[in-house]
């Protein structure tokens, strides 16, 4: 056992684990898992989320960083056969806490699968026409795999799991005298063993006969449920009698099992219920989680071959991602020439417009030269009479275009039109823009005007295919408000408590707490990273643009005095029923303070001071004049004058007339 990683001993691959781009469903990142797989000693470690490959780029990155194996596959969602008189049915991901669907696994075996498996699930959500949705058929995935593919069984939600566990209404034909190729599909058999047995080998046979017999095997993960035992039993039959490997999976959907809770949350959200309403579909215990060798084993002592059955296939099905390189569509050129000469010919036409002919400018003539002689030891031509062909349908109907970034270091890019900056007379350098030693295609930027934009993508599909054309998404997260209302949704608090949470947070802020350079955040909260602690906290800098904004103008004007409100000192200016006695910016209980005459008890406070409320005696009439004490005619004043005052307070109405 090497420091820090748990092997046990025992080999074992995970088949099966789902990241967070399984949206609201996968709790950890591509890297938390791959760093869990690597501690845990996993020989290797496939991710597959539902319906894409979106995190396999940051997966193989970060992989490859810890030294771990890693495959790739996805679990695709097919109609479940569970509607009304057994019309198949597939449930939206979002608002419901259990979508029906059927669960497909499949992992690809080698870049050649990777291919297949991506241009299958590109096709099905073509098809669909319907964002996040994807329309596929057994069938149709069977002739897309062309036996490059790996089939699981998968989990509670893959067809034959559902056979053996789903609840069946009696009433039904019992399958028992009908031979297995003609029982239907949406056939539901009698309450008896026998029957679910029958409805799950004729399941299981539908997925050999349809991707044969070497490409499928048979599923078994451990989730706590007392039913575990019988069901895997079960599971190990119909492997067996079918000549299938069994294999273990945890079915993993986080990292670690203190990230069960998250997984909840997430659940909740993706059901747009809370935590309590949706308890019900919660599991048990935290168990879909990574596991060890070591801890496999224990679990699955029933069936012990299923564990080194998995590190067998992870090896089998690993591979490298770099070793996927998408090829660009054949550009078509005019007859008897290739993407190189063809390109060759389009350049020099430029360069003579723009240079004149060969021999009266050597130097841009070299430049040229040597461009053209880089760009076809790459393998690139094609590449550059795709962007030409944009760039020259804009320039022929009018739409504004222009080239920008590091291709106007390229006087290939200026003679074709591209750009518009002389690479050759600025001096520009091209081994910014394109050299041997850089990996991968260089990135032309093409403005073009928004209004016409969708015209050039129409030009585009209809030139190279909609198979053949697709349009670069970003990868988003939660901006802080919206996490935090949905986190407060599912954690049961009101409409009202999640928009005062929510508007309380700065509009571009972070939730993540700050991190000391050159560490981590340990469970704990601590950072980590050196062997002894700092002797002082490092100081935190600004969080937000605001905070930001603030530490500028201090450091220009120096720190703000305090503005002070009701309740606090104002420097050199008490108001009523305030003292400044104790320094400005200090809060001062006024009922605390206020004077009374000896042995009056204290007037009755709040036992909170945050309930107490600056107090303020209003002056008496007297005070402000408007109190006559004293009649101006009478030496003894008039205390017996029956004078009243006006209705409005102002004005004393004497009886006597004076």
């Amino acid at each position: 056992m090497t420091d820090g990683v748990l092997t046990g001993g025992v080999p074992y691959a995970e088949l099966h684990a789902h990241s967070a781009f399984s949206f609201l469903d996968g709790a950890s990142h591509p890297e938390e898992l791959a760093a869990e797989g690597a501690r845990l000693g996993l020989t290797s470690l496939a991710i597959t989320d539902h319906d894409g490959l979106y995190g396999v780029v940051r997966f193989s990155e970060a992989a490859k960083k810890v030294g771990l194996k890693t495959s790739f596959g996805a679990e695709l969602h097919l109609p479940a056969p569970a509607g009304t008189n057994g019309a198949p049915v597939l449930d939206p991901p979002t608002g419901t806490p259990d979508p029906r669907a059927t669960h497909l696994l499949v992992l690809a075996r080698g870049e050649h699968g990777y291919r297949n498996l991506s241009s299958a699930i590109g096709t099905a959500h073509l098809d669909a026409g319907v964002k996040g949705a994807a329309n596929y058929t057994l069938e149709a995935l069977g002739e897309a795999s062309k036996g490059e593919w790996l089939v699981l069984t998968g989990c509670r939600k893959g067809a034959v799991h559902q056979a053996l566990t789903a609840p069946l209404s009696a009433g039904y034909l019992s399958s028992r005298n009908v031979p297995t190729g003609q029982i239907p599909s949406t056939q539901r058999f009698g309450e008896s063993r026998g029957d679910r047995l029958d409805r799950a080998r004729y399941e299981l046979g539908r997925l050999v006969g349809v991707f044969g017999r070497e490409n499928v095997a048979v599923e078994i993960t451990a989730t706590g449920d007392p039913r575990d035992a019988d069901l895997h039993d079960a599971l190990a039959l119909l492997a067996e009698e079918a000549r299938l490997p069994l294999v273990a999976t945890t079915a993993a959907h986080y990292a670690r099992p203190r990230d069960a809770d998250l997984a909840g949350a997430l659940a909740a959200v993706r059901a747009r219920s809370s935590l309590d309403d949706l308890d019900g579909w919660l599991p048990g215990a935290p168990t879909a989680h990574l596991r060890s060798g070591a801890e496999m084993a224990r679990l699955h002592h029933r069936h012990p071959q299923a564990v080194p059955t998995a590190a067998a296939l992870g090896e089998e099905c690993a591979f490298d991602l770099k070793l996927i390189a998408p090829d660009l569509p054949p550009y078509p050129v005019e007859p008897g020439y290739t993407e190189a000469s063809w390109l060759r010919e389009l350049t020099y036409q430029g360069a003579t417009k723009y240079y004149g002919p060969r021999g009266s400018n050597e130097k841009a003539w070299q430049q040229i030269d040597h461009e053209l002689k880089v760009i076809t030891d790459l393998h690139f031509p094609g590449y550059f009479l795709v962007v030409y062909d944009l760039v020259r349908f804009c320039r022929e109907q009018g739409i504004l275009a222009q080239g920008r970034g590091s291709a106007a270091n390229s006087a290939v890019c200026y003679a074709l039109g591209i750009t518009a900056v002389d690479a050759v007379k600025h001096g520009l350098l091209f081994e910014r823009f394109l050299a041997p030693e850089r990996d991968g295609p260089p990135d032309i930027d093409i403005d073009i005007e928004s209004v016409r934009r969708e015209e050039v993508i129409q030009y585009v599909y209809e030139k190279f295919g909609r198979r053949h054309a697709a349009q670069v998404a970003n990868v988003i997260s939660y901006r802080p408000r919206s996490a935090v209302r949905d986190a407060a949704r599912a954690l049961g608090y009101d409409i009202g408590q999640q928009d005062a949470w929510s508007k309380s947070i700065e509009r571009w802020g972070s939730l993540k707490p700050l991190v000391p350079s050159g560490g981590t955040v340990s469970d704990g909260g601590a950072a980590a990273g050196s062997s002894a602690p700092p002797a002082e906290p490092p100081s935190a800098g600004p969080q937000n643009k605001t905070a930001a904004k603030d530490a500028r103008m201090t450091a220009l004007w120096g720190p703000r005095e305090p503005r002070p409100h009701v309740g606090h000192l104002d420097a050199g200016r008490p108001g009523p029923g305030r003292t400044n006695a104790s320094g400005p910016g200090v809060f001062v209980d006024v009922l605390a303070e206020e004077s009374r005459a000896p042995g009056e008890p204290r007037p009755a406070r709040a036992d909170d001071s945050h309930d107490v409320v600056p107090f303020r005696t209003p002056p008496s009439a007297a005070e402000e004049g408007r109190s006559p004490t004293t009649c101006s005619t009478s030496p003894t004043g008039c205390s017996d004058c029956p004078g009243t005052w006006g209705s409005t307070r102002a004005a004393w109405s004497c009886a006597t007339g004076r």
